[in-house]
């Protein structure tokens, strides 16, 4: 089904008014077509005559009032404008100088008008420049100039439209009857003539010299002529035909038959239409296609004239009866930027949705691959509306491109130019950022970056149904995640989204997220010792249904990404799958509650944290244990909230809720900065660290 909104003509009034709009479905059929669905009205109007469409505005003269009326094409709004008292016929646009010309037949004059003006009501004011042509009859624009063609004296007088001025007079053969219209294109004017019932003409004419170059047998009565795509369409009004006629060769190449006489013919989305003359319905030629299908309108008027503006049609009635607008749906245009950026055996893909969508929704998009310079594509599972995703298993070391098509209601559109060629490799081989630096995030979604950590975005100026509780970054340090307590993820960089517990029942909050060693999955940890896995990350098990003596507050992966630990405030560790236990706090004495976990670089230990800066090392974390705030004899302006080791396995920073960083051995040296040195009071709690290029658990 093709939408159709209707807008009336204007009623009586001079100013912006609320006008008559009817919005129904036209149906694609030969004459018989489904029942219009009437969805709103607003007045009705007058009759009009030939059409025109400026940038966001439809023109149409009213021939029974004296006025034209302006429709704004955003707001529907119709507004009664460049009043004079004699007839409006004829409209065209000029878009060198963003001009409206008008064609007042009773006056024999042709006005100009600024159409961003307000309404008017004496063309002597509000017009910028007034001609007195012999019975105007027509207009065209094109290579700069305004083309006014007489009714009588066979005259075609020439305006130059970026000075007002005029600029010569073309005289057609004196026996024709003059043209209702024309069409200019590449210093070509084209001119449909009728010297009598059989020997109907269209004329090619040079616009610099005025001399007629070909003369072309059509049918009968030519109205018409639209020019596009090296063709020139003439609608026969007797012969109830159009002419297809090849512009290089001069010569007719085909002839449509449609159901009624015709008037205008115009191309709008590389289709040709036609206003029938005689019955309610729009004809669609389609070159390819045998059959002429048509658009049946609600009315018991035919179209007088058509416009197009973008992909939609304007149909203006010839009878007191709206002005139809008719949404032509088809198929998005190609997406756009499409960029690939590889991973360990895969590669991410984002692009840039259609610059237009055809009429109706984008629905989906669906992504293909070649590894062999497009001989061959693949189709890969991406779906959905989103603008990226992204291709997973693939081969490292092998280069591939990657192109992007776009799917509606209509059908698919053209595949994108192809993305840069990227070649997938090993996490080994993804470089990270070699300057050393962190993330810390704030309890409203603020991330801060320090040092060779780069900024990928936050959630500080987007409202978070809860608090962030934590953050991981992608083994290449080119990304990160946030978590959230109500268990929602957002991804930033090259940090894919896999899945959250978003807008999921919980039984206790999240408190902690950890990532695979890859980068292409994590887990989330709750309070009640509930573990999900999302992308890659297997599930090895939780304390989801146990009896806790305190609440678990973090969670921390292997290096290999086959196990995690969780802790709890009172200092238990909870280890599973390949994650060995190697020792807790459970029965001692702690002077402040653990807040925090983090694996050693090697995977054979873990570092805990308190919130008085304490840290306690475990397994081989034990020998690179290089100190904490209380053994310092140091006392934080405030709480400390999470722990991160460095990717040399020489150190350790801890953060605090005021953004205060401390680091310890190899961290110390590679201190980049904090909240409190640069005088930042954050808006919210600080809640978490993590680096580059190294699994940073919370």
């Amino acid at each position: 089904m093709s939408l159709v909104k209707k807008l009336a003509r204007i009623g009586i009034s001079l100013v912006p008014i609320l006008s008559l709009i009817v919005v129904v479905e036209a149906t694609m059929t030969d004459v018989a077509s489904a029942h219009p669905r009437i969805v709103d009205e607003l007045s009705a109007g007058t009759n009009s005559g030939v059409i025109a469409t400026s940038p966001g505005a439809i023109w149409m003269p009213n021939s029974t009032k004296d006025w034209v009326t302006k429709i704004t094409e955003t707001t529907r709004t119709v507004t009664a404008k460049l009043y004079y008292p004699y007839h409006a016929t004829t409209v065209t646009y000029a878009s060198i100088s963003n001009e409206v010309w008008v064609i007042y037949s009773g006056a024999s004059k042709v006005a100009v008008f600024d159409p961003t003006a307000t309404p008017c009501t004496n063309i002597a004011i509000c017009s910028i420049a007034t001609f007195s042509v012999t019975s105007p009859l027509s207009l065209a624009y094109g290579t700069g100039k305004i083309f006014v063609a007489q009714n009588g004296p066979d005259k075609i007088i020439v305006f130059n439209a970026s000075t007002n001025r005029y600029t010569k007079t073309i005289t057609l053969p004196t026996t024709t009857v003059a043209a209702e219209n024309m069409a200019v294109a590449t210093g070509k004017l084209w001119v449909p003539l009728d010297s009598n019932l059989y020997t109907s003409t269209i004329e090619e004419i040079t616009v610099t010299s005025g001399v007629v170059d070909h003369t072309i047998r059509v049918g009968k009565t030519p109205r018409y002529v639209a020019l596009g795509n090296g063709k020139a369409w003439v609608s026969n009004f007797k012969s109830k035909t159009v002419s297809e006629i090849t512009i290089a060769l001069s010569d007719v190449e085909g002839t449509w038959s449609v159901k009624t006489t015709t008037v205008r013919v115009l191309i709008c989305q590389s289709k040709i239409w036609v206003a029938n003359g005689q019955a309610p319905y729009i004809s669609e030629i389609t070159p390819t296609l045998p059959t002429v299908p048509l658009f049946t309108l609600s009315t018991t008027w035919t179209p007088f004239d058509i416009a197009c503006q973008g992909n939609h049609l304007w149909a203006a009635m010839n009878g007191p009866e709206p002005i139809y607008e008719i949404t032509l749906l088809t198929q998005p245009a190609a997406p756009t930027n499409v960029v690939a950026t590889a991973g360990n055996a895969d590669v991410t893909i984002n692009w840039t949705a259609p610059t237009t969508e055809g009429g109706s929704t984008v629905t989906g998009y669906s992504v293909q691959y070649s590894s062999n310079t497009e001989s061959s594509w693949t189709t890969t599972s991406c779906s959905g509306t989103a603008t990226s995703c992204t291709v997973r298993g693939l081969t490292n070391g092998t280069t591939y491109i990657f192109r992007v098509l776009a799917t509606n209601t209509t059908g698919t559109s053209p595949y994108s130019t192809s993305s840069t060629p990227v070649t997938p490799e090993t996490t080994s081989s993804i470089t990270a950022n070699p300057t050393p630096g962190y993330w810390l995030v704030g309890a409203d979604g603020g991330v801060f970056s320090f040092g060779g950590a780069q900024f990928y975005g936050s959630m500080a100026q987007d409202p978070l149904n809860a608090p962030i509780v934590g953050i991981a970054a992608t083994p290449d340090g080119k990304g990160y995640w946030l978590a959230g307590a109500d268990g929602g993820v957002f991804s930033f960089g090259d940090a894919d989204y896999f899945g959250s517990m978003g807008g999921e029942k919980l039984n206790a909050p999240v408190v902690g997220i950890a990532t695979t060693p890859d980068g292409l999955g994590y887990w989330l940890v709750a309070s009640d010792g509930g573990v999900f896995s999302f992308g890659d990350a297997s599930f090895y098990g939780s304390m989801g249904q146990e009896k806790l003596n305190a609440q678990v507050v973090g969670i921390a992966s292997t290096p290999d990404g086959l196990g995690y630990w969780l802790v709890g405030s009172d200092g238990g560790v909870f280890s599973f799958g390949d994650a060995y236990f190697y020792g807790s706090l459970v029965g001692q004495h702690l002077h402040s509650p653990i807040v925090g976990i983090s694996a050693n670089g090697g995977g054979l230990g873990y570092y805990l944290v308190g919130a008085d800066g304490g840290v306690f090392a475990f397994g081989s974390a034990s020998v690179s244990y290089v100190g904490s705030l209380p053994s310092d004899e140091i006392t934080p302006a405030a709480p400390i909230s999470a722990l991160v080791a460095n990717g040399e396995d020489d150190g350790y920073w801890i953060v605090g809720r005021d953004g205060g960083v401390f680091g310890f051995g190899g961290a110390a040296r590679d201190f980049v900065g904090s909240l409190p040195a640069l005088s930042i009071t954050p808006n919210a709690p600080i809640v978490g660290i993590a680096t580059e290029g190294f699994l940073p658990p919370i």
